[in-house]
């Protein structure tokens, strides 16, 4: 008799989050936890679009101001940004088979990232109160996204079967699309700037 379950996980909720923590940990076993098929990136991409999209207009409804606008539409292109990115490599380097789960994983694995920046920030400040919580969300902030560069160095090397060198290359690369984004956003009326946002996230902004 057999289980019932897919010897082969397709992406379900229990298998995505078990993908995640593999990944998470560093093992590659974690892909075959996702699916790779178009349905399965774009149910990868929804909650990231959703999470920004209520949150953003909920904010544009209380304080309905250029600033918030502007918020809204960078932060969904950020979202945006990995993918396209990501995509462009994969077709040079003719790894297009491998892209959808690859982009997949990458999507989900971003939430694990974010899990990682709160408990980075609940274990500084508990290790260093007596440091100014400006402080506090910077050296947390860093941690997090030091784990989540080499998260994403790990999915795209293994993800799409590449040298390490191409991996970096096109985390690198992301990084670089991603603070021009912000570049952009902040050199243009209303002058968004990402940073003082995220230091200062309850200051209404009236731009």
């Amino acid at each position: 008799m057999t289980s019932g379950r897919n010897p082969t996980p397709q992406g379900g909720v229990a298998d995505i989050v078990r993908g995640m923590i593999l990944l998470g940990r560093g093992s590659q076993a974690g892909l075959s936890f996702f699916g790779n098929t178009t349905e399965s990136f774009l149910n990868a991409l929804a909650p990231n679009m959703a999470w920004q999209i209520v949150g953003s207009v909920l904010l544009v409804a209380q304080a309905p101001t250029s600033w918030n606008a502007t918020k809204l539409l960078v932060s969904l292109c950020v979202i945006l940004v990995p993918p396209v990115v990501s995509h462009a490599f994969a077709r040079r380097w003719s790894r297009d088979g491998r892209w959808l789960r690859y982009a997949t994983a990458s999507l989900w694995c971003g939430w694990l990232s974010l899990f990682v920046l709160v408990m980075a920030l609940m274990v500084v400040a508990m290790v260093t109160s007596r440091v100014p919580s400006g402080h506090v969300v910077l050296l947390g902030a860093a941690v997090a996204v030091l784990y989540d560069a080499w998260l994403r160095w790990f999915i795209a090397q293994r993800g799409l079967g590449i040298s390490g060198w191409r991996a970096l290359a096109l985390v690198v690369t992301t990084m670089i699309a991603v603070l021009a984004l912000y570049g952009v956003a902040k050199l243009l009326p209303p002058h968004f700037d990402e940073l003082r946002d995220f230091m200062v996230p309850a200051t209404p902004h009236g731009h």
